[in-house]
């Protein structure tokens, strides 16, 4: 019987490293994101800046290549910003709640919902995009 008792004993502790390093791979890849989410703001703050310094310096190009420039640095921009829609962390933790610990969706419903919203912002957004 003490037999039996130590192997559940270390079947659990197993149970427990894996879940623990599930959980710090989770987080660095969190980091990650977050790091990510950083440089793209920062980026498209850049390009935002450079956008707004050719609208007010009009005799700086000529207009056919400044419209040339904006409408590029528009799409660099538009791009930027869903990449980083993209890259939400909320996505991520979504899929992490919902596939490493089916406990949470049971614990939680209003996770779901909140999918449920993302999917649908994305699609208006989208939608938005595309009228646009």
């Amino acid at each position: 019987m003490m037999q039996a008792s130590t192997l559940t004993r270390d079947a659990d502790v197993q149970r427990d490293l894996e879940s623990s390093l599930q959980v710090e791979a989770y987080e660095r890849r969190i980091r990650r994101l977050e790091q990510e989410k950083l440089e793209l703001s920062r980026k498209l703050q850049e390009s935002t800046q450079t956008v707004q310094s050719l609208h007010g310096s009009t005799r700086a190009l000529g207009n056919s290549n400044r419209d040339k420039e904006i409408k590029r640095l528009n799409e660099e921009i538009e791009r930027l910003k869903n990449k980083m829609a993209g890259n939400a962390l909320t996505g991520c933790l979504v899929i992490f709640i919902e596939y490493e610990f089916p406990v949470f969706r049971m614990l939680f419903p209003e996770v779901q919902k909140s999918r449920e919203k993302l999917k649908l912002c994305e699609l208006v957004q989208s939608r938005c995009a595309l009228q646009c």
